[in-house]
């Protein structure tokens, strides 16, 4: 919503653009951008400029992040460097205004825990809100949550009791909590995908895994990083693939849901870790995608057959649909390609192309 302040000048500029008279139109009129140090000989060109600024709202940046709501999390120090305060008159921090907006990045960057409640402020622009939970990881601590994790769920058997031992177990690691709920939230994800939750619901296993995934993204672990995949991995999402993970076979289902070839060396991975996962993601990455090559689309049909899909989340089905789809395409067989293509014609996830002709069916 436009500014009492930026209305006035706005009519200004109208006014001085249109009230020259006579001899003074001879003379060249420019108008500034607000916002930068170009200028414009009509207010109609400024306007159209300025339309495409970004918001010049007050903003702080940290790693490249911008600071937004009330729940951002901060898990490693920081240095000056790495904060960027833009478009900020005044600061606010925990009821206090500031001498200088400088002294917030001084602040930030020598504490090792804390919380920051700020206020940014610029004039003429309605103040923004925001707040930093800032609690530094120890590598140390990072490391037994990881051996513990590993120790405790190297299977898909656990079961609440496990759960409780894990969290007993790490409860000294008061400097790496939110790495040790994410790793929880993606245990209770699990138990409820699979039904074997008794307060959770198939439903709640997305609300977990979401959480899980914000949590776990803020630590640089190879395990946090496998279970961030891993989720996206369950909700259809195969980008993003910046390095191998450490989860056999996850690697190359990624490659082949994204419709690329695995590599004939795929199998030889190294530092494979056995990580807990739901039972349908379990039979996709260590059964279908394992064996892929080695089905043909009959023996795929049969073995998926056996499945009870109807309890699947839709994003399993899908899965297995495009699988059948590739072994159809591979084989040459339109009929099925089409019957499974359809299902997925929709999706923006799956690169299919569905046959249009039955008389081309095998």
């Amino acid at each position: 919503m436009p500014t009492v302040g930026w209305i006035q000048e706005t009519a200004i500029d109208l006014f001085l653009e249109r009230g020259f008279s006579a001899q003074e139109k001879g003379s060249t009129t420019k108008f500034k951008c607000r916002e930068c140090p170009m200028e414009f000989s009509s207010m109609a060109e400024r306007s159209q400029h300025e339309r495409l600024h970004p918001v010049a709202n007050p903003m702080l940046t940290i790693d490249g992040r911008e600071v937004m709501g009330d729940n951002f999390k901060l898990t490693r120090a920081v240095g000056p460097e790495d904060i960027v305060l833009s478009c900020v008159d005044e600061i606010e921090l925990n009821g206090n205004v500031l001498d200088h907006p400088d002294e917030l990045l001084k602040q930030l960057s020598s504490a090792k825990k804390g919380f920051f409640d700020i206020k940014l402020s610029r004039r003429g622009i309605r103040p923004k809100r925001i707040k930093i939970d800032l609690l530094v990881a120890s590598l140390t601590q990072l490391e037994q949550v990881d051996q513990s994790f590993l120790r405790l769920f190297g299977r898909d058997d656990f079961d609440g009791d496990t759960i409780s031992h894990f969290i007993s177990e790490t409860e000294g690691c008061d400097e790496v909590i939110w790495y040790r709920d994410g790793l929880v939230r993606y245990l209770h994800g699990v138990m409820a995908k699979d039904q074997r939750a008794e307060r959770l619901t198939t439903e709640d296993f997305a609300k977990c895994f979401n959480r899980s995934h914000q949590l776990l993204v803020q630590y640089p672990t190879a395990l946090s990083y496998s279970l961030s995949q891993l989720i996206k991995f369950s909700f259809n999402d195969f980008s993003d693939f910046r390095s191998r993970t450490s989860i056999s076979r996850l690697d190359d289902a990624l490659m082949l849901f994204r419709g690329d070839t695995i590599s004939t060396n795929a199998g030889d991975q190294n530092a494979i870790l056995k990580l807990p996962t739901d039972h349908i993601t379990s039979r996709i990455l260590n059964d279908y995608v394992a064996h892929f090559p080695r089905y043909t689309l009959e023996s795929l049909e049969l073995a998926i057959d056996q499945i009870n899909t109807s309890k699947l989340v839709n994003q399993d089905r899908q899965k297995l649909n495009y699988l059948r789809y590739l072994k159809a395409s591979e084989e040459g067989n339109l009929k099925a390609q089409r019957n499974y293509g359809t299902k997925l014609k929709y999706s923006e996830v799956f690169n299919v192309t569905v046959p249009e002709s039955e008389a081309s069916d095998v």
